[in-house]
């Protein structure tokens, strides 16, 4: 969607809409102290099907009062990708189009391959381990630096950085991400000990939804055996629940959690498009 003005007005749109959503993280009171995750994703090659590697940040809680500002990492997790892809396989894809305004909400599942990390060799864990993030770049979303520097103890394929605010939809356990993200794909000369040649794409956002149990079922399904069942239900149901009702104690839950999610994606979609026409027209929404 759009360019970067667009982001920065749906970000402010996103932060003035208590009536629609919280912050995701409980530490957080108000939209406003939302702050952003920076997560970078490295596509390592590799013969056997290359490697993922992706690592989040987050500033400290001091950092805005410090002189020398910190990032802490949240999170850090190894896939492998099949063999001759270079991004995770697509699993589901469907797309919901609104053909008055041309807008359209994408369903999608993919999936890579789980890694038991104390089996990696040790040029992966020194890849990793190499990883710097640099706080200042990250804040100023530099097009034409990643934010990221690393040592080449593998070859990197290609570097995906994103910036994510997350806000949680009311009423239930959804999660609204507005993402920005931009990759850079390298590529290697054989017996050359020049630096790769990278290929810059310009940056792009997005928004996107999903339910906070969704990765805690999947996650179950790593290590199953070739043909073995999961153990949680794959109804309607389960996938997508029904929206608690705080004002009704006998709540008897159906199977209109579908309709209910696309309702919120439609309120979503109705807040961002409004905020764009308004802006376009030259009023800016605070």
């Amino acid at each position: 969607m759009g360019d970067r003005y667009s982001e920065t007005t749906s970000l402010s749109t996103l932060r003035a809409a208590d009536d629609l959503l919280d912050p995701r993280d409980s530490m957080d009171h108000t939209l406003d102290e939302v702050k952003p995750i920076y997560t970078a994703v490295f596509i390592i090659a590799d013969d056997a099907g290359d490697m993922c590697l992706e690592i989040s940040w987050k500033e400290t809680a001091d950092s805005s009062r410090s002189s020398k500002p910190e990032f802490e990492e949240l999170s850090r997790t190894w896939t492998r990708l099949d063999r001759g892809n270079t991004s995770q396989t697509s699993l589901v894809d469907i797309s919901l189009v609104n053909l008055k305004n041309s807008s359209a909400w994408h369903f999608e599942l993919s999936a890579s391959n789980a890694i038991d990390n104390n089996k990696l060799a040790l040029r992966y864990h020194n890849l990793a381990d190499s990883i710097r993030a640099d706080i200042q770049i990250a804040r100023q979303q530099r097009t034409d630096k990643p934010f990221v520097r690393w040592n080449s103890y593998a070859p990197v394929k290609m570097l995906h950085q994103r910036t994510t605010y997350l806000f949680a939809l009311k009423n239930s356990n959804y999660t609204l991400e507005l993402m920005r993200f931009q990759d850079r794909v390298f590529t290697h000369q054989i017996h050359s000990v020049k630096e790769p040649d990278c290929k810059i794409c310009e940056p792009r956002w997005s928004l996107e939804v999903y339910h906070s149990m969704w990765d805690t079922l999947l996650t179950r399904n790593e290590h199953l055996a070739v043909g073995a069942m999961t153990d949680w239900d794959d109804g309607v149901k389960t996938w997508f629940p029904e929206d608690d009702d705080m004002e009704d104690f006998a709540q008897v839950k159906g199977e209109a959690g579908f309709e209910q999610l696309v309702a919120k994606l439609e309120q979503v979609e109705k807040l961002v498009l409004r905020s764009e026409s308004e802006m376009f027209g030259g009023m800016e929404i605070s």
